[in-house]
Formats: structure tokens, C-alpha cells, sequence
């Protein structure tokens, strides 16, 4: 129910105020509560579309209300779910969605704000992968790419927002290549950058289109990869068709089209490919696993819908094109697949048998929240990017008993 109830301390209810709706005093999705010194009461409603903060009177009188807007520090109040008054009067609303604090007056004026990411924590990843020499690399949303050692540590870090050499807007999917280099899709640029290890620009192509080397990746995840010849595979997403280059993104060939047949695509996601040079895609859709040739030749498939093994959950009912379907193969051609809205990780055969899963919904070690890839390094040690945990864990193989 969309209301507030006034109890006294001995848990007598008083009154009650509010009712569903997007008007004064009423709620969409009420969350956090405080009360003032004057006994004002604030509520944070993080309810679509407006993300108000209320304020009433103690005996529950609406007196006013604030949202974002179009002030560069007030605006940042994307979501907020939790409020607190402190003793000076000051309110202060964590904000899920930026992962943010701000403090505000009581009238409303934010007066501060900051962030709670600290630099060491993959707030917003989109897109993983390991080099040969066990580096794990993590790209977020927030315009920057991370690169942590085996362990964890974090090593370096590079990228701002904007279209310049270097920036990104909203990268998504990163892969590595046997020499280190490392390409990234730059979605909302509609373009690939090719980086060296240390993170230094090598060179860039793409752009916005349907034609030979363009694509159509902004508002959604795509994925790439590389194969042992060092050709760069990318899910060119809202073209629904896999585009091949060189190394140096010199366009070879394409192949897929709009559909459930063979070959077709509808809303593919996730790229891998074999040390045979397989190429396995994630339809995410079509729920399924299709392979093909280095030259796109339809191989086969495997998959549907569910929860059983085998079988997979890549998309909710909404069809949202930010749902995530990574892929990852390793040395010895087992395919990884991250079953994202089954919270889970399920190992294939190099011809989609099914090996293991494992993972359920949970914070705890093993636990996932819509993972958005696995991937193994040389040793066969699996790294799963833990998307809304904002985490990599990483599991090492274990031996069947004899």
C-alpha cells in the first residue's frame, strides 16, 4: 500500500496519509523515511518517473516535494531509496542508481554530494576478460576500463566520458588478444577501440549504420571477441549479424539476419570463439547457443528456455536490450555461458553437452546477481563477473572423484 502510518512509541497507530499516484502526498514506491527535530516527515519514493523526496507536517499535511532536475549537482538524484536527518536539520538520500549521497536542506536545496564507488569496486560492468597472462580486465558503463591481477588487486585503470581516442560512452564488450591488446565496444560511440595492455590508444573503427563495418550497438550490450588468428568478432546487436575483422579492423565478412532459422539472429549478445576457430553465439531471444565457422557456416545450436540443464533464461519477459548473454571458451574448448537471469554459470562440450552449473541467486560466495560472463584463463581457473553483486569471483576447477 502506498501510505505512511504515525504510531506512537508504544506501537499505537495514530494516522495514516497517502494514496498511489504521482500527485502531492501521494506515492509510486515509497521507501526510506525520516523524521526531523520539528517533527517533519520526509520520504524517499524512487517510484518512475519522477523520484521525488516528500516532505509533511507531524500530523501528516503534504508541504512540499523535490526531484531531479535540471541543476548539475540536484539532477544526479536518480533513485533515491533511503533518507536520514541529522541534527542540524540536514537530510541525507543515498541514491541507489548513481551510488551516491546527498545532503540536502530541509527545503530541498542539495547543498553536497559524492560518490560511494571507491576506484577498487566494478560499479556498473558491462563487459570482462582475461589475458594470457591471468590479467582480468572490466569495463563499466561509467566510461572507464579497470585491469586487476590475478588476485584481485587493482593495476590500472584509464578512460573518461566523450568520442575522442581513448574515451568511451557506455563500453560494453572487451576481449584480449594473445599479444595483450585488448578491443573494446564502444556502444553508445558505435565504434571498436584497440588498446595496447597498458591501456595507450592503437587505433579505432566504426560507426553508426547497416553497411560493411558499421553498427548499431548504442542502447544496448554487445559482446566481441578474438580468435587464436587474432580476427575480432563483434555482435553488431540491433543489425542482428556477427561482423568479422583483422586486427586492425579491416572489415572480411558478416554473416545472420532477423529471425529464429538457422543462422538467424534475433537480439544476439554473446561472441567466443575456439582455439579450433568455432564461433559460438548467444541469441538471446531465441534462447539458444548457435555455432558456426571462422566464415559463419551454421554448425549447429543448442538450448531453450528454462531452468533445467541445458537450458537457459537470457532475456526477461520485457525483451530488455540491456539483458546480458556473455560467452567465453576455453583452451580446451569448453564453452562458459552466463545463464543471467538464472543466476548462474553452465560449462558446455565443445558440441553444447552439457558439463555443470553452478551458482543461484544470493550475495554470498558462489552466489550470483546476473552474472554477465565467465571466463577462463590459461590454468583453467573461471572468473564470473557478478554484475549487480559488483564483483569478479573466481572459482578453480575441480577434479571429478575417481
Amino acid at each position: 500500500m502506498a501510505k505512511g502510518h504515525k504510531l506512537s512509541p508504544e506501537g499505537k497507530f495514530l494516522l495514516k496519509w497517502g494514496a498511489q499516484g504521482a500527485g502531492d502526498g501521494q506515492f509510486t514506491s515509497p521507501q526510506g523515511l525520516a523524521a526531523d527535530k520539528s517533527g517533519n516527515v520526509y520520504v524517499a519514493d524512487p517510484g518512475r518517473p519522477h523520484n521525488y523526496i516528500h516532505k509533511f507536517d507531524a500530523q501528516g499535511r503534504f508541504v512540499a516535494k523535490w526531484e531531479k532536475s535540471k541543476d548539475p549537482v540536484r539532477r544526479q538524484m536518480h533513485c533515491p531509496m533511503d533518507i536520514a536527518s541529522d541534527a542540524a536539520g540536514s537530510l541525507w538520500v543515498a541514491d541507489e542508481w548513481d551510488y551516491a549521497v546527498l545532503k540536502y536542506t530541509p527545503e530541498g536545496e542539495c547543498l553536497s554530494r559524492w560518490s560511494c564507488w571507491t576506484g577498487e569496486y566494478c560499479t556498473d560492468a558491462r563487459g570482462m576478460t582475461v589475458d594470457a597472462q591471468g590479467n582480468v580486465y572490466v569495463s563499466s558503463a561509467r566510461n572507464y576500463i579497470q585491469k586487476f591481477d590475478p588476485e584481485g588487486k587493482l593495476v590500472a585503470q584509464w578512460g573518461s566520458g566523450g568520442d575522442k581516442d581513448g574515451q568511451f560512452d557506455r563500453p560494453t564488450g572487451i576481449a584480449a588478444d594473445g599479444g595483450g591488446n585488448l578491443y573494446v565496444v564502444d556502444a553508445f560511440n558505435n565504434r571498436i577501440q584497440k588498446f595496447d595492455a597498458g591501456g595507450k590508444f592503437v587505433t579505432k573503427w566504426g560507426r553508426k549504420g547497416t553497411g560493411d563495418g558499421e553498427f548499431d550497438v548504442a542502447t544496448t550490450a554487445s559482446d566481441i571477441a578474438v580468435d587464436a588468428e587474432g580476427n575480432v568478432y563483434v555482435v553488431d546487436k540491433n543489425n542482428h549479424r556477427v561482423q568479422k575483422f583483422d586486427a586492425n579492423g579491416k572489415f572480411l565478412l558478416k554473416w545472420g539476419t532477423r529471425g529464429a532459422e538457422d543462422g538467424q539472429f534475433e537480439w544476439p549478445h554473446g561472441v567466443a570463439a575456439s582455439p579450433e576457430g568455432v564461433v559460438y553465439v548467444s541469441d538471446t531471444k531465441n534462447q539458444r547457443i548457435q555455432m558456426f565457422t571462422a566464415e559463419g557456416k551454421f554448425l549447429g545450436k543448442w538450448g531453450s528456455r528454462g531452468s533445467g540443464e541445458g537450458q537457459m533464461e537470457l532475456r526477461r519477459d520485457r525483451g530488455d536490450p540491456e539483458d546480458y548473454a556473455c560467452l567465453s571458451v576455453d583452451r580446451e574448448g569448453f564453452v562458459y555461458l552466463a545463464d543471467v537471469n538464472n543466476d548462474r554459470i553452465q560449462k558446455f562440450g565443445p558440441k553444447g553437452e552439457f558439463i555443470c552449473a553452478w551458482g543461484r541467486l544470493g550475495g554470498g560466495p558462489g552466489e550470483f546477481c546476473k552474472p554477465n560472463k565467465a571466463a577462463a584463463d590459461a590454468a583453467g581457473t573461471v572468473y564470473v563477473l557478478d554484475t549487480e553483486n559488483e564483483r569478479v569471483q573466481k572459482f578453480r576447477p575441480v577434479k571429478a572423484a575417481k
